[in-house]
């Protein structure tokens, strides 16, 4: 069984068009077993990349998550400081308003002083 395979896989390397002469059998045999670890390196690295990809894109989708967060409490922080500086503006006008309300108080009271006195 194992020497036709050997057999066999010898022939396939003979017949493509990138044979290498092969003067026994045990060289194509460690050619072949040479090539196989080269496949399982290469799929190893592959599976590798593939996890190291999805590593990535995983980190990537969180990192993106937390920029929508942080966009959506960056606009939550606008607007509260918009409505913080509408209520400081307001207060500014109440206090210039009481402000004036008491100079007229005081000039009334003067007034009414002056004619009383």
């Amino acid at each position: 069984m194992v020497s036709s395979f050997l057999s066999l896989t010898r022939t396939v390397f003979l017949e493509s068009a990138d044979a290498t002469d092969f003067n026994s059998s045990y060289e194509l045999a460690r050619t072949v077993s040479r090539l196989r670890i080269e496949n399982i390196a290469l799929i190893e690295a592959k599976g590798e990349s593939e996890a190291q990809l999805k590593y990535r894109n995983a980190l990537v989708e969180q990192l993106e998550s937390q920029i929508d967060e942080l966009k959506k409490a960056l606009v939550h922080q606008e607007e509260f400081c918009k409505r913080q500086a509408f209520i400081a503006r307001q207060h500014e006008r109440s206090k210039e308003v009481a402000r004036r309300e008491v100079e007229n108080l005081k000039d009334l009271l003067v007034c009414t002083i002056t004619e009383i006195g």
